[in-house]
């Protein structure tokens, strides 16, 4: 155990037990807002069915137009492009961009108007070409290669708008929202002793690591965090193919929020990326 966190410290137990009291009053909150929101539309939609002709034709109207505005389109897309990456935060000395791929897709469940709202699943390759710390972290590991893999799931909300060009058949949006993230596997080149930080792609580093195993940690689980999590802004150019659907080009920005160690001593590196992808909506059925 860490001597640092005293696990049997009173203080520390009954702060670990007011927060997880916290998340779980949250949690409880956010899943019945989304039972409520699920059945409240469930009863739109279906309410112009089994309205009687003549009964309510206030109603009937009213429950006609807001299903018809919150449609279901179920609607596919998929994307492929480059991923451009490093580390950012306090401890880290350099940090050179790593380029990647990332590829995925997404589904646009609810539309308002311009406004859309839906969730994604990307395999995104993120980390640094080379990473060296602070001094004053105390850090005796620097990388030639730092990279890891994620499996990626945003939920992106997007709003439309038209541009003067194309007749109606280019248009644009703006997009942002939040992304979970989780290791797949990682590539990790440690810098020989000797060799300097690694800094600027030398090639005399260590030999690359198998699997997210490095040798200078005994359980690289105990260092980096298996999970991310981030947020994303961009946007885009959306080309209509006649009834084929559209061609797109997305670019956003990804900042996480956590940090990559789990010891709050250690340097508070944190992934940042900037992704561009070419991708094709599908029609909606």
């Amino acid at each position: 155990m860490n001597p640092r966190f005293p696990m049997s410290s009173p203080r520390l137990a009954s702060q670990l037990t007011f927060r997880a009291c916290v998340r779980a009053r949250v949690r409880a909150r956010v899943h019945a807002l989304v039972r409520a929101a699920s059945c409240a539309l469930a009863i739109l939609l279906l309410l112009p069915a089994v309205t009687p002709p003549g009964s309510s034709a206030v109603t009937s109207a009213l429950a006609s137009a807001l299903a018809s505005a919150l449609a279901l389109e179920a609607q596919m897309a998929l994307r492929g492009g480059l991923s451009l990456s490093d580390l950012a935060g306090r401890g880290v000395e350099s940090s050179d961009a790593r380029q990647g791929l990332t590829g995925g897709g997404g589904w646009t469940l609810v539309s308002l108007g311009p406004l859309s709202l839906g969730p994604e699943l990307y395999y995104v390759q993120k980390g640094t070409a080379a990473l060296a710390f602070d001094a004053e972290t105390g850090s005796p590991v620097s990388f030639e290669e730092f990279g890891i893999d994620y499996l990626e799931v945003p939920v992106i909300a997007r709003l439309g708008f038209g541009l003067p060009v194309g007749d109606g058949v280019l248009r644009g949006y703006a997009s942002g929202g939040l992304a979970w993230a989780w290791r797949l596997q990682c590539s990790f080149r440690p810098t020989a002793p000797g060799t300097g930080t690694g800094t600027g792609g030398g090639t005399g580093g260590a030999a690359l690591s198998d699997g997210c195993a490095i040798p200078q940690f005994e359980r690289f689980d105990d260092v980096i965090r298996s999970a991310d999590r981030g947020t994303i802004l961009g946007g885009g150019l959306v080309l209509r193919v006649g009834n084929f659907g559209n061609v797109t080009l997305d670019a956003r920005q990804v900042r996480g929020l956590s940090r990559l160690a789990r010891d709050p001593e250690d340097p508070e590196a944190r992934n940042r990326a900037f992704l561009m992808t070419l991708g094709w909506d599908l029609a909606a059925f």
